[in-house]
């Protein structure tokens, strides 16, 4: 794990983010290893809109002035809802991505696989892999809650996968970093009109715009 010191900039954290990594410890050399502390990229993306005027970024510009995103987009890794939740885990693999989106047979987002979805999975839970990606979400969703997959409507699993959290070209860096930051979310998704994905935006890449203007701001701050 990447260490700093609570005197160090914040800026080489930033830098240290920018390259994906998601934690760094923060230890204080003047007092016991009892004071260290985990750095998340939330933490930061927290203090980044807290502070946004302060940074040499301008949060009014929209995504694609600011360089995070270039249309038409190129597209994203995608998966058809029908295939299954093994075949998305594959594609992320063999491609080297974290996260790929879900859409259905009219290519609409209608959600998201990420590598963290497949975290905890035991020997007793392997066949779930088989199942249609978005029932192996809801599984997943239940699991976590602590309740029956039987117990959730039709119409609610429609609200919980079908409410995804996305931005257009025309979206700015202001209300796109809200928007991860509100739901403690690492990506966002970019859509067209027809809200289907043409794009993601991920905290690293926001992390990675506001690195290259970021003040000499100490970690103490944070």
């Amino acid at each position: 794990m990447y260490t700093f010191d609570i005197l160090d900039s914040l800026k080489g954290v930033m830098q240290t983010f920018a390259l994906g990594v998601h934690r760094v410890l923060i230890t204080d050399k003047r007092r016991s290893s009892k004071h260290a502390r985990i750095l998340t990229q939330t933490d930061v993306a927290m203090f980044l809109s807290e502070h946004i005027d302060d940074f040499g970024v301008n949060p009014d510009w929209t995504i694609t002035q600011a360089g995070l995103y270039e249309e038409p987009g190129a597209g994203v890794l995608s998966m058809f809802s029908t295939e299954t939740a093994l075949q998305g885990f594959n594609k992320l693999a063999l491609n080297e991505v974290s996260a790929i989106a879900i859409i259905d047979q009219h290519g609409e987002l209608v959600g998201t696989l990420s590598a963290s979805d497949v975290r905890g999975v035991s020997d007793e839970d392997l066949a779930d892999l088989g199942l249609p990606v978005m029932d192996y979400l809801m599984v997943l969703f239940c699991f976590c809650f602590y309740i029956s997959s039987a117990d959730v409507s039709t119409q609610k699993r429609s609200r919980i996968f079908n409410h995804q959290v996305v931005v257009r070209s025309i979206t700015t860096v202001r209300s796109a970093l809200l928007k991860m930051t509100d739901v403690h979310i690492h990506r966002v998704w970019v859509v067209d009109t027809n809200n289907r994905p043409r794009g993601v935006i991920s905290l690293s890449d926001l992390i990675h715009r506001f690195g290259s203007t970021t003040k000499s701001v100490k970690l103490r701050t944070l």
